[in-house]
């Protein structure tokens, strides 16, 4: 399948991520989620290199609540064996489903 994400879209979300207005903070767990969809806050956490899932969920919060990012269900997390919620970076999705 392929992209039919507007390359505006995507100009405007490269821009974002190389303007500075977010913090690096932000940027990071925002570039990690668009190259890895779908994965929890503790996958993500250990994605990164960290340890802590608080390094992690409150920039995810930050990017759901400016609308960067959208909660695109829930599975069985790899990590802790619990079911939680899977993010998806915002442009990344077409009708609530993952563009491949």
């Amino acid at each position: 399948m392929t992209r039919t994400i507007q390359q505006t879209s995507l100009d405007a979300y490269f821009q974002l991520l190389t303007s500075g207005t977010l913090h690096p903070r932000n940027q990071m767990v925002l570039e990690f989620i668009g190259l890895n969809p779908y994965m929890t806050d503790m996958e993500i956490t250990k994605g990164l290199g960290f340890n802590d899932p608080n390094q992690v969920r409150p920039r995810r919060k930050e990017l759901l609540d400016a609308g960067h990012i959208v909660d695109a269900g829930t599975r069985k997390c790899t990590i802790t064996g619990r079911m939680a919620h899977i993010w998806v970076d915002r442009l990344s999705m077409e009708n609530g489903k993952w563009i491949q």
